[in-house]
């Protein structure tokens, strides 16, 4: 017997998308990422590199773009804002 529409979208809206690295941006157990402070993530640019948490912010916010758009948000201010800081850090060192 065929599925109906909303089976199938039932279905569709269980499938879980594989998270190669779940702990890229180390949110603490029992804290919300969007409550963390951009210190955070500095130390983390300064122990894992720009590139590996500025792609994990990217990360989140284009998979959540449609599912939690205030997250997606978040994510992507706070990668603005980081870009910035990483930048005038380069810039000093020249």
């Amino acid at each position: 017997m065929e599925k109906s529409y909303l089976e199938q979208l039932k279905e569709q809206a269980e499938v879980k998308i594989p998270v190669k690295h779940p702990g890229v941006l180390e949110v603490p157990e029992g804290k919300d990422i969007e409550n963390l402070g951009e210190d955070h993530f500095k130390a983390l640019i300064s122990k894992k590199g720009w590139e590996e948490i500025s792609r994990a912010l990217t990360n989140l916010h284009v998979w959540n773009k449609d599912r939690n758009p205030s997250l997606a948000a978040w994510a992507n201010s706070m990668q603005g804002r980081l870009s910035k800081w990483v930048e005038s850090k380069r810039e000093k060192k020249k």
